[in-house]
């Protein structure tokens, strides 16, 4: 191991592997928090170079003390790499859930990143958008705390779903619900509109004879909306 430590540190390759490594993880840390980030970060790239850099050493003292590695270069080189992918896999994928697991229960961070390793299929949320005529937005926060899991082929029709649930009325089937109350967003009215889409403080300067904005001084709002009912008339 000595030896493997020693080639290491004078091979410019490995270093810059290390190197890279190390960045990987720092840079995946939750960057909510710095010192979060630089101390959590810089602490599970360091783990993932020592299990990496343990597994090999492992992997090359097995085979040789078992006599089971190969004597030709490419053999040896195939069946090294395969039990060292094998063990980092298992060995990586331990750091990576304890990592997440102490991460979101003692410290609140990778909560996306922890649930999504989960796989739960339950407890979703999405939104839906509204637009009246008069140009209220309404936005509906809706959740679903548990999803179906069973379907079937729906009745062939032009404009109807592919698939139904497959399941009785008296099963339990996804229910959604609002999570919180609509939001409401008002209309503005027309030439406020206008101005607030095509004004801009200080770079744009309306030219009614060539019909197009120039760059360089201040546009006044009347001069926005008299300039957007002259290109784009609605009424």
């Amino acid at each position: 191991m000595k030896e493997a430590g020693n080639l290491i540190a004078h091979s410019p390759s490995s270093i810059m592997c290390i190197l890279l490594l190390l960045f990987g993880f720092w840079q995946f840390a939750d960057s909510t928090s710095r010192w979060f980030k630089g101390l959590a970060g810089g602490l599970h790239g360091v783990m993932h170079a020592a299990a990496a850099f343990l597994i090999s050493c492992g992997t090359i003292y097995s085979l040789q003390a078992t006599g089971m590695l190969p004597t030709k270069p490419l053999p040896a080189m195939a069946l090294t790499g395969l039990l060292i992918a094998v063990g980092g896999w298992i060995v990586g994928s331990i750091l990576m859930g304890v990592y997440f697991l102490i991460s979101l229960n003692g410290f609140g961070f990778h909560s996306n990143e922890a649930f999504s390793a989960l796989k739960i299929e339950d407890w979703k949320n999405f939104i839906r958008f509204h637009l009246d005529p008069e140009g209220r937005l309404t936005i509906y926060p809706v959740g679903v705390d548990k999803v179906v899991r069973r379907w079937k082929a729906a009745p062939i029709s032009k404009t109807g779903p592919l698939l139904v649930p497959d399941v009785t009325p008296e099963q339990a089937r996804a229910l959604p619900k609002l999570i919180e109350a609509p939001i409401v967003i008002p209309p503005l009215p027309r030439e406020k509109s206008y101005a607030s889409l095509y004004r801009s403080e200080q770079l744009v300067q309306l030219d009614m004879n060539a019909g197009k904005p120039l760059r360089g001084q201040h546009i006044t709002d009347s001069g926005a909306v008299a300039f957007m009912k002259h290109k784009f008339p609605i009424d």
